[in-house]
Protein backbone atom coordinates (compact mmCIF):
# COMPACT_ATOMS: atom_id res chain seq x y z
CA UNK A 1 0.00 0.00 0.00
CA UNK A 2 1.19 3.11 -0.98
CA UNK A 3 1.48 5.81 1.27
CA UNK A 4 -0.35 9.12 0.45
CA UNK A 5 0.27 12.97 0.51
CA UNK A 6 -1.43 12.86 3.91
CA UNK A 7 1.62 10.73 5.47
CA UNK A 8 4.10 13.56 4.04
CA UNK A 9 2.40 15.96 5.95
CA UNK A 10 1.69 14.26 9.24
CA UNK A 11 6.11 13.28 9.08
CA UNK A 12 6.50 17.40 8.72
CA UNK A 13 4.28 18.04 11.23
CA UNK A 14 5.91 15.57 13.75
CA UNK A 15 9.25 17.23 12.34
CA UNK A 16 8.25 21.00 13.25
CA UNK A 17 7.01 20.01 16.63
CA UNK A 18 10.40 18.36 17.88
CA UNK A 19 11.78 21.31 16.85
CA UNK A 20 9.76 23.54 18.55
CA UNK A 21 10.35 21.01 21.73
CA UNK A 22 14.20 21.29 21.26
CA UNK A 23 13.32 24.90 20.66
CA UNK A 24 12.55 25.42 24.31
CA UNK A 25 13.98 23.31 25.95
CA UNK A 26 17.24 25.08 24.64
CA UNK A 27 15.57 28.17 25.90
CA UNK A 28 15.28 26.69 29.68
CA UNK A 29 18.77 25.85 30.21
CA UNK A 30 19.62 29.36 29.29
CA UNK A 31 17.63 30.28 32.18
CA UNK A 32 19.81 32.32 34.61
CA UNK A 33 20.18 32.49 38.84
CA UNK A 34 20.78 35.49 40.18
CA UNK A 35 21.50 36.39 43.76
CA UNK A 36 19.39 39.37 44.85
CA UNK A 37 21.63 42.38 45.85
CA UNK A 38 24.80 40.23 44.82
CA UNK A 39 26.89 39.86 48.08
CA UNK A 40 25.28 43.25 49.44
CA UNK A 41 22.09 41.13 51.13
CA UNK A 42 18.83 42.70 50.98
CA UNK A 43 20.39 46.12 52.19
CA UNK A 44 21.06 47.04 48.59
CA UNK A 45 19.99 49.97 45.98
CA UNK A 46 17.21 47.99 44.09
CA UNK A 47 17.40 50.35 40.90
CA UNK A 48 21.39 50.23 41.02
CA UNK A 49 21.21 46.49 41.00
CA UNK A 50 18.97 45.62 38.29
CA UNK A 51 20.04 47.98 35.96
CA UNK A 52 21.70 46.77 33.13
CA UNK A 53 20.47 43.22 33.71
CA UNK A 54 17.94 41.90 31.20
CA UNK A 55 15.97 39.00 33.17
CA UNK A 56 14.03 36.44 30.90
CA UNK A 57 11.21 33.99 32.26
CA UNK A 58 12.49 31.28 34.00
CA UNK A 59 15.56 33.04 35.88
CA UNK A 60 15.56 32.62 39.34
CA UNK A 61 16.06 35.37 41.81
CA UNK A 62 17.18 34.37 45.11
CA UNK A 63 19.31 35.00 48.01
CA UNK A 64 22.74 33.77 49.22
CA UNK A 65 23.01 32.52 52.40
CA UNK A 66 26.41 31.01 53.49
CA UNK A 67 26.73 27.72 54.58
CA UNK A 68 26.63 28.47 58.51
CA UNK A 69 23.16 29.31 57.99
CA UNK A 70 22.05 26.33 56.07
CA UNK A 71 23.95 24.26 58.59
CA UNK A 72 21.95 25.62 61.23
CA UNK A 73 18.47 25.42 59.70
CA UNK A 74 18.71 21.62 59.81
Amino acid sequence: MALGRGSARNGAAVLRAAALLLGLLAMSAEAAKYTVGDYGGWKFNVAGWAKGRTFRAGDVLGELMSASLLAAAR
